[in-house]
């Protein structure tokens, strides 16, 4: 910083607070009302010629008084416009503190909460000049001013950045790199305030993120990018929200129509961001685990009902009612398996117990009654059957036996392995499926990053069900806007006996909360 005697307009300068290729930022004073301010002066001559250096000072004294009549308190206020030897100055609101484009230079990157912050206040102030036909066309980390003490966030540089942006196109020239234009920004299109939002959107990533979503080595090949390429994928950090990379997701959409409509709508989109994030978290504390289990569906362990014993009625006897608690977790293998062993052995030595007394329990009748014992009784008359009447027992018993197993087979084939495949953007919630009133599945989701690099759900799960026509019933049940929605749908299927069928299921929230049910019969 360097102190100086100097004099702008009627303010006294007292140093020198920013330079850059348009011109100068002073801090200054105000004689008058002893007010501090920040003169900035905005110097093009290099870059035009006499005839476009004298339009560009009217434009510029028009577009500040245009920027003037905004007062919003996430704005810099404009006090005054001039000229001194010849050079356009703008006599601004001093916010004592720092760019953020500093902060993040000193520090990489914000906490999700704190960015959340300042882009909430950044978009608040667009929706004000928006609404007043201002567009800024300029939105980067250079003039987001953030104010020590209070956090607010200030957008510096309404009406100057139109004027020279405007000039150094017809000139040919570019400023900086375009690290933060919006694709018709960049093709030179007619602009409008979600111009503004798709360079909210890249400091957003910024500022999440570390690092800009568009790359590129030249000024070309950033703009090719921009217009044509995808942004970098969010990195897979825990301490980044999957509802906040949503928002950016929409932010930096290439069609204008597929943004947020105004500044009002992104600050409710994160606010409903904040939320999901704080339900998720409600839902973690209270849920042990919300993965679905790998492989095919297990049912949930049924609970056992035990009595409990209320006080003592006044009769004296006393009341029991019913209680339901978890089954306890099962012992380790090693303990169940010594417990299987003394139960086999106690049950061979009752066997074996019960066999001799049955044996001596024959011996006896029979020898009170003058006939053979059971065993002996048995031997001969096997010994005195005729092979004949072997061959019929035989037979007897083959056909027995063959129509149980045609029957198995039969009712095999009767059967179907039918495949759940479900899908989903919402955040997190669960998908109960019913056949014929009967739960299949119960499957808890929640989003994760996606191939496309959108957040979503996508899991599979099989059951098998007895062939025939079925009535199948989807329930998804979720989190969204701070408040629980539940969808279904119910479809009529028919499973062909012996086949393979698919059912696809899809749950969305948007442009209300639906489920579909989709199925290939096999």
């Amino acid at each position: 910083m360097e102190n100086t005697a100097e004099k702008i307009g009627r303010y006294t300068i007292l140093e020198t607070i920013g330079r850059g290729a348009m011109g100068v930022v002073y801090k200054a004073r105000d004689p008058l009302i002893g007010r501090t301010l920040a003169i900035k002066t905005v110097t093009l001559s290099g870059l035009l010629s006499e005839e476009q250096l004298a339009e560009f000072k009217a434009r510029f004294f028009r577009e500040a008084q245009a920027a003037g009549v905004l007062h919003h308190p996430n704005i810099v206020t404009i006090h005054d416009v001039g000229v001194e030897n010849d050079v356009p100055f703008m006599a601004m609101e001093f916010v004592e503190g720092t760019s953020l484009s500093k902060r993040l230079k000193e520090e990489g990157r914000l906490p999700a909460e704190e960015a959340v912050h300042i882009v909430r206040q950044v978009a608040e102030g667009l929706a004000y000049a928006h609404e007043h036909g201002i567009i800024h066309r300029d939105i980067k980390p250079d003039n987001i001013l953030i104010e020590s003490g209070t956090g607010r966030a200030v957008i510096a540089d309404f009406g100057v950045a139109h004027v020279t942006t405007s000039e150094l196109t017809r000139t040919g020239e570019i400023l900086g790199t375009p690290f933060f234009m919006s694709p018709e920004q960049v093709l030179g299109e007619t602009l409008d305030g979600r111009s503004d939002l798709f360079s909210l959107g890249v400091v957003f990533y910024l500022m999440l993120a570390g690092r800009r979503p568009f790359k590129g080595e030249t000024i070309s090949s950033v703009c090719y990018h921009i217009v044509h390429g995808e942004a970098e994928p969010m990195p897979l950090d825990a301490s980044i929200p999957p509802a906040l990379a949503s928002v950016i997701e929409r932010l930096l959409c290439k069609e204008p129509s597929g943004r947020y409509a105004d500044g009002h709508s992104l600050v409710r989109a994160l606010d409903d961001a904040f939320s999901q994030t704080r339900a998720a978290a409600a839902l973690s504390e209270a849920t042990l685990d919300l993965a679905p289990a790998p492989g095919r569906f297990q049912p949930p362990t049924p609970a056992a009902t035990i009595p409990s014993v209320s006080a003592v009625t006044q009769a004296g006897s006393p009341t029991v009612a019913s209680q339901t608690v978890v089954t306890p977790p099962p012992a380790p293998a090693e303990e169940e398996g010594g417990k299987r062993g003394l139960l086999f052995a106690a049950l061979l030595i009752l066997g074996v117990t019960a066999v001799a007394v049955a044996f001596i329990l024959g011996v006896v009748l029979a020898a009170g009654s003058g006939k053979k014992p059971p065993i002996q009784a048995a031997a001969t008359q096997k010994e005195s059957g005729s092979k004949e009447t072997q061959q019929q027992e035989a037979g007897k018993s083959e056909k027995k036996v063959e129509p149980r197993n045609e029957g198995a087979r039969s009712e095999q084939a009767k059967k179907c392995s039918v495949t759940v495949i479900f899908e989903t953007r919402l955040p997190e919630g669960r998908l109960s499926l019913f056949v014929d009133g009967q739960q299949k599945l119960d499957l808890p989701f929640m989003s994760r990053r996606m191939v496309d690099g959108r957040l979503g759900f996508r899991e599979s799960r099989t059951f098998e069900t007895p062939a025939g026509k079925h009535q199948v019933k989807a329930v998804v049940r979720a989190l969204l806007r701070r408040r629980s929605i539940e969808a279904q749908d119910v479809k009529e299927l028919r499973f062909a006996p012996g086949q393979s069928p698919v059912i696809g299921i899809q749950a969305r929230a948007f442009p209300d909360a639906q489920v579909t049910i989709n199925a290939d019969g096999g």
